[in-house]
């Protein structure tokens, strides 16, 4: 197998500077992340997973440096009102347990709930905080049914965010 010269190679916020040794069985390169920190890296992850120094913290960014995606929607929530476990749900006497998206927001947009996970992709959100309330996970999942979500995606999205 031919040795490959990934130098000056990008891999997202990621530019390969350099090959350094190998650690065991692996080829290690210096990167240097968009946001100027350098870090080491094995080639295996480069080609599959790693996408910068860790800066973002998986979020992806925009041009205006605003943190957006369905994860960070949630967080602002969670940030402006508290955890949704502090209120009671808006349909039951329960506790609640997740901060719910209800749907209608001219600005609603869809995205996956995990950064590279394809069956969350499609989640509804907004940025907007006035577009959230507090349910329960019994609430929150009739909610989802009603809005033609599946049971499956509806779960993964309630665990995802608490």
């Amino acid at each position: 197998m031919t040795k490959t010269d990934l130098t000056n190679e990008r891999f997202g916020l990621l530019v390969v500077v350099r090959e350094l040794d190998k650690r065991g069985y692996h080829r290690m390169y210096e990167c240097r992340c968009d946001c100027g920190n350098t870090i080491t890296v094995r080639q295996s992850d480069l080609k599959r997973r790693t996408r910068s120094c860790g800066c973002t913290g998986g979020r992806p960014r925009t041009d205006d440096g605003i943190d957006r995606g369905y994860p960070r929607a949630h967080e602002r929530v969670r940030a402006a009102r508290g955890p949704a476990s502090e209120h009671e749900c808006i349909d039951c006497p329960a506790w609640a347990d997740t901060w719910s998206y209800v749907r209608g927001c001219p600005d609603e947009r869809s995205g996956p709930t995990k950064p590279c996970d394809p069956e969350s992709a499609g989640s509804p959100y907004c940025e907007h905080i006035e577009h959230y309330q507090p349910r329960c996970f019994s609430c929150h999942s009739r909610l989802d049914r009603a809005s033609g979500m599946t049971v499956r995606m509806a779960r993964a999205m309630m665990l995802n965010r608490m």
